[in-house]
């Protein structure tokens, strides 16, 4: 994080002990929180790997502490390529992807799909 003189304020890292890729950062409205999107081919933050790629979000607070993780996928291949991330005005933060599977109940229509997740701000 920089503030507006650019001046440094805080790093921070997260990732697993292999290849991870993020594609996304949103803000909520009010600049308390900050979220970070993309993908990784292990296991983040102590999570489990579901396999081949799996999408993850982490939330942070303006002050950089870190409040949750998300790891989330199948077998198959899911990924944010493509896709962005962005937070609606009740906080909830939503990321758009794509998937070789049926995801969350919801039935794969042929090679790659859409994915579109929401996760609630809290």
């Amino acid at each position: 994080k920089f503030n507006a003189a650019g001046t440094k304020q805080w790093t921070r890292t997260i990732g697993s002990n292999t290849t991870d890729y993020p594609k996304g950062v949103a803000m909520n409205a009010a600049g308390t929180n900050v979220f970070i999107s993309g993908y990784t081919a292990g296991a983040v933050d102590g999570l489990t790997f579901l396999g081949s790629n799996d999408i993850v979000i982490a939330k942070y607070s303006a002050a950089g502490t870190k409040l949750w993780v998300r790891q989330v996928g199948t077998s198959a291949y899911e990924s944010t390529d493509g896709g962005g991330s962005t937070v609606g005005p009740s906080g909830d933060a939503y990321i758009a992807g794509l998937t070789d599977s049926s995801f969350a109940g919801v039935t794969n229509a042929g090679s790659t799909d859409f994915l579109l997740l929401r996760f609630n701000g809290n």
